[in-house]
């Protein structure tokens, strides 16, 4: 440190400061490093996969890379995580039960309580930041939802009438369509499966393999979202608008699922199949819903015995994940972030039983709640109720297994054992308490978004060479009102081609381009594709206008107007609502998409050769009843994991 009574800005050098650097001692700093042979760690966290489907738990569809990882790793039979992604994730990288880390919900909703903040709060760690404390460096890709769509940027499931159609009840053409979005579905589990295979591939080129700990799991069981028949048009079908005149399923040819020209989604059979031997799906808290394959290996610290065949029935839950990884690398974890005391871990290390085939759990007793679906778990005691639309959700249905005898959940004990059922109740209450369960949200309480998202309904004027303007934000200037998107060019010049604003791709979207001197405006309802054009334009034109007009049943009338010259029309148009269009706002050119397959395959992006200033969109008022955008929103909030 300096001498000198003027000096500052040496206060933390633990070093000696002279005149000149005779006289002074340096100091380096470095930042923290791991420990000596600290492993590696991969976690790869799969989207809505049940529990029977992949190899080391019973799958038909080949997984030989996991069977691999299974051979010489760890099973766990009894794993438990929450019944949608965002709070799995959460818990799984801070090891704090779901609501308590903020993330009671996926994180398209905002309502304005602690256990639905829907971020993570400033005294949440999670187990990248811990990694970094302890010197590791830390990388993540794929699937995040951990931000609410409202504030995202450039840089939800509905539960239907529960039970699936039998194989030898369907016709032929049903079966042959089912069929093949179950070979889709397969084809998915089978790319995860290479995928994860050359991760391990790499790990074993660079000598690293036998000191990575590999994790792998689903964030939630199989879904139902695909309805009874599935889904050729995902967004239009998961809307659930109440008219005979909907679009519904657009029947595309069966040859493209599978493809990227639609959004596909298997019939809940399929999802029932997945959850084999369970019971119901995502977003509920039984089994089917939230019991998921989890698989550890790691060679070198977790060596198998003779007499250790790799399977463990004990039972573990998601937050346990995070204090099971530091434990076993040998990690501390930080008591403060940003300045405050960070919140302990929920969840417990299950090293222990990695480590020990007739080691217990000390995950013992576990809450699990989900827009009104209810659980707690203690001792192989389960406390179970499902929330049925339009019942008081504070009047649970409560029923009882003993899941060691009955896993499967398939018999109610609660009338033979109402004094346990009543325990496990009271446990239950006070469990939510201490993790910001209440108020209990219904999906009408979730479609409520903060005042201040008014400001989304503004005019903005957007340049080109924009980045893609995010989709919640681009959905907000279109949905459910009159709108109008004018085109600033320098002046029209023959020749001038190319696409002026792009909203969408191929699940639905709209837009405008210019060729062989026409204004063309396309419109994708849901799959459903038409085009209208205007005449050839007059030289020097310098405003095109898209008008759109809110008509009845969820429709819209299209009209192009320019400047001083011709005009097209294109009526009853299908309103692109709930989670659609996916894509955001791109002005000259259709950056991402595409909205018209066509186009794309003549065209490529089809960036705008003349110059164009700027695009405008300028919302109009609200024109759909209240009670139609609340129940198509509250819908669409479970499409959005």
């Amino acid at each position: 440190m300096a001498v000198h009574p003027a000096a500052r800005g040496y206060e933390s050098f633990g070093g000696t400061v002279g005149r000149t650097t005779a006289d002074s001692t340096p100091e380096w700093t470095y930042p923290p490093a791991a420990p000596q042979d600290a492993p590696n760690i991969v976690v790869v966290l799969v989207d809505d996969m049940g529990y029977s489907d992949i190899g080391p738990f019973g799958s038909e569809i080949e997984t030989p890379t996991l069977d691999r990882l299974a051979a010489n790793g760890i099973r766990f039979t009894n794993y438990h995580t929450t019944p949608l992604c965002s709070p799995s994730r959460a818990s799984l990288l801070t090891g704090i039960n779901a609501h308590r880390a903020g993330f009671g919900f996926v994180a398209n909703a905002d309502p304005g309580y602690p256990g639905l903040r829907l971020e993570l709060a400033d005294d949440v760690l999670t187990l990248p930041e811990i990694l970094r404390h302890n010197g590791y460096a830390t990388y993540a890709v794929g699937k995040w939802h951990l931000v609410r769509d409202a504030t995202m940027n450039p840089a939800a499931h509905r539960e239907p009438g529960y039970e699936a159609a039998e194989w030898n009840s369907l016709t032929d053409d049903e079966r042959r369509r089912f069929a093949r979005y179950m070979e889709v579905y397969a084809a998915m589990v089978d790319s995860i499966d290479q995928s994860v295979g050359r991760i391990l591939d790499t790990l074993e080129q660079l000598g690293e393999l036998d000191n990575t700990i590999v994790v792998f799991t689903s964030d939630n069981g199989g879904t139902a979202e695909g309805g009874p028949e599935g889904t050729r048009s995902y967004f239009a079908e998961f809307a659930h608008i109440d008219d005979p005149d909907w679009i519904g399923d657009v029947p595309h040819d069966e040859e493209l699922i599978g493809t990227e020209r639609l959004g596909v989604h298997y019939p809940r059979g399929w999802g029932q199949a997945s959850n084999t031997p369970f019971r119901f799906y995502k977003g509920q808290t039984f089994a089917g819903g939230v019991r998921v394959p989890l698989l550890v290996s790691w060679p070198e610290g977790l060596p198998r015995a003779a007499t250790d065949n790799g399977i463990r029935h004990e039972y573990a839950y998601v937050t346990d994940l995070a204090p099971t990884l530091l434990e076993l690398a040998g990690l501390v974890r930080p008591s403060v972030r940003n300045g405050l005391p960070a919140k302990d871990f929920d969840g417990v290390s299950a090293a222990e039983l990695l480590r020990d085939p007739s080691a217990r759990t000390r995950h013992t007793e576990q809450y699990s709640e989900m827009t009104g679906h209810r659980g707690f778990y203690r001792d192989g005691w389960k406390l179970l109720s499902l929330y049925e639309p339009g019942a008081d959700i504070d009047a649970p249905n409560w029923q009882l297994f003993d899941v060691r005898a009955d896993p499967t959940e398939l018999h109610d004990l609660s009338g033979l054992y109402p004094e346990k059922a009543a325990e496990l109740a009271a446990a239950w209450d006070e469990s939510a308490w201490a993790n910001t369960v209440f108020p209990l949200f219904t999906r009408q309480d979730l479609a409520i978004r903060r005042p201040e998202e008014a400001r989304f309904a503004a005019p903005v004027r957007v340049l080109p060479g924009t980045p893609t303007l995010e989709r919640y934000r681009s959905q907000r200037l279109i949905a459910y009102r009159d709108f109008a998107i004018t085109a600033e060019l320098g002046g029209y010049r023959p020749g001038d081609e190319g696409v002026l604003v792009a909203h969408g791709d191929p699940l639905g979207g709209y837009l405008v381009y210019l060729e062989d001197g026409r204004v063309v405006l396309g419109v994708d309802s849901y799959g459903d594709y038409a085009e209208a054009a205007t005449e050839p334009l007059p030289p020097g034109v310098r405003r095109i206008t898209v008008t759109a007009a809110v008509r009845p049943r969820l429709r819209w009338d299209f009209r192009v107007e320019v400047a001083g010259g011709p005009s097209a029309e294109l009526r009853d148009r299908v309103q692109l609502v709930g989670m659609s269009p996916w894509t955001g706002i791109s002005v000259g050119v259709d950056a991402r998409g595409p909205v018209s397959w066509d186009l794309r395959e003549r065209r490529g992006p089809f960036r705008y050769t003349g110059d164009l200033r700027a695009v405008t969109y300028t919302p109009g008022p609200i024109q759909v009843p209240r009670q139609t955008i609340d129940a198509v929103e509250r819908e669409a909030e479970f499409a959005a994991e």
